[in-house]
């Protein structure tokens, strides 16, 4: 799986979805409202400003990048203090493409990104390489060395259930 390592450090952004059961899709700790799903994006009718949109979800069909297919974490914090994110993936399996910089551990099934200092909201997507697995993901959401968010997600082939 690639992860972004590139921000969209964006402001105005606008939530939209429906929680989904088991999980809760978004989270708020120490005033940081973490939310997760799939992404979409328009352009702001008065500012013309990028606003990304998070449809909230815990099962992420598997589209690869080429496919132009986001998902990921946005993060709203409190202020416009600085603030730092550190996200940790826990895949089913190896992937067979690994790209990025991050930290690999437990064969490749745990990676570990960089922390990065973020300062307003901050859009953190991933999309699919050809042969990442399917099944059970994990991803922990560090904000300022404190764990605010852990989700569970499944990842499937769109058509193949």
């Amino acid at each position: 799986m690639r992860v972004i390592s590139l921000l969209l450090v964006l402001f105005g952004a606008v939530h939209t979805g429906t929680a989904v059961a088991g999980d809760s899709t978004d989270s708020v700790t120490g005033g940081y409202k973490v939310q997760f799903g799939l992404f979409s994006s328009e352009a702001d009718p008065k500012t013309g400003a990028i606003i990304v949109n998070v449809e909230e979800t815990l099962d992420i069909p598997q589209i690869i990048r080429e496919d132009g297919f986001l998902f990921g974490v946005k993060i709203v914090p409190p202020n416009e203090d600085p603030f730092e994110v550190r996200l940790i993936h826990e895949l089913p399996l190896d992937p067979k493409v690994k790209t990025g910089g991050s930290t690999e551990s437990a064969g490749g099934q745990i990676i570990e990104g960089k922390p990065q200092q973020i300062v307003g909201v901050a859009v953190l997507p991933f999309n699919f390489d050809p042969g990442d697995p399917v099944g059970e993901y994990g991803l922990k959401v560090l904000v300022n060395d404190v764990l605010s968010r852990s989700i569970r997600y499944r990842v499937f082939v769109p058509g193949a259930e």
